[in-house]
């Protein structure tokens, strides 16, 4: 006797290809791994190489990260070509006391 196979299995078994998820989703900086998480890396101003952020599992994170390096170089208004992912969303200048000298 043959196995009946549920209709999504039975069409993916006979050659059909699903429907490949999109790698971006329309973010900027973020890009969908092979194994299904989600990577961030940005130019650095001024030179062709690339700053990896790191790895993400959701496309939100990785774009929230991406938000946050382009904030780190370029402050409230990066240059033409570049914008946030969610230009709306809170963003605080953090000083680091340890580059200030206010003592011995």
């Amino acid at each position: 006797r043959r196995r009946r196979l549920l209709p999504v299995l039975a069409s993916l078994h006979h050659g059909a290809t699903a429907a490949a998820p999109p790698k971006n989703l329309g973010l900027r900086g973020v890009r969908r791994r092979l194994w299904g998480r989600w990577a961030a890396e940005i130019r650095v101003p001024g030179t062709q190489s690339r700053l990896w952020i790191g790895t993400f599992p959701c496309p939100r994170t990785a774009a929230l990260a991406y938000d946050a390096a382009l904030y780190c170089f370029h402050g409230h208004s990066p240059p033409g070509g570049r914008a946030f992912n969610f230009p709306f969303a809170p963003r605080r200048l953090y000083i680091d006391a340890r580059s200030s000298s206010a003592g011995p």
